[in-house]
């Protein structure tokens, strides 16, 4: 995986936005047994001080989206998002192109990169291209709240 330090970087819109994080109806699913959504969460500056608050568990998908090897990682994450089962958790994505403060705030150095946060800590980090869809799905599991 690339090694990047966003770390005083400004922050800039990519070349050519992410296909998948506007594209509601492929990467939301409704859950009937919850009556809930199960989705991907395009997150910024905001949005991720919130949703690291108020989420028993929040897995954030950090990413460059001008990287070619982005796509693996970002299909893994959204199929997790997707068969999730748990509830109170968040799925959100972070583009550190746009965000590179927040990228440095908390420590990524290499994209795509996964964080899970419990309680406004970082429980645990995982490369999404080295692991499918169901092993993050248990490896979420593996945190109780």
């Amino acid at each position: 995986m690339p090694k990047f330090n966003f770390c005083g970087l400004r922050p800039r819109k990519p070349k050519k936005l992410p296909k998948y994080d506007d594209d509601f109806d492929v990467f939301c699913k409704w859950n009937d047994d919850e009556n809930t959504f199960n989705c991907v969460v395009p997150l910024d500056k905001e949005d991720f001080k919130d949703v690291i608050k108020e989420a028993d568990l929040a897995l954030i998908f950090f990413f460059h989206p001008e990287l070619p090897d982005m796509e693996k990682g970002r299909q893994n994450f959204y199929q997790a998002a997707l068969h999730s089962q748990r509830k109170n958790h968040i799925f959100g994505s972070l583009n550190c192109l746009e965000e590179p403060e927040i990228c440095c705030k908390v420590g990524i150095e290499t994209v795509p990169t996964m964080k899970l946060f419990a309680g406004r800590r970082v429980a645990g980090e995982k490369d999404p291209t080295a692991i499918d869809y169901m092993s993050i799905l248990k490896w979420m599991d593996s945190f109780r709240i």
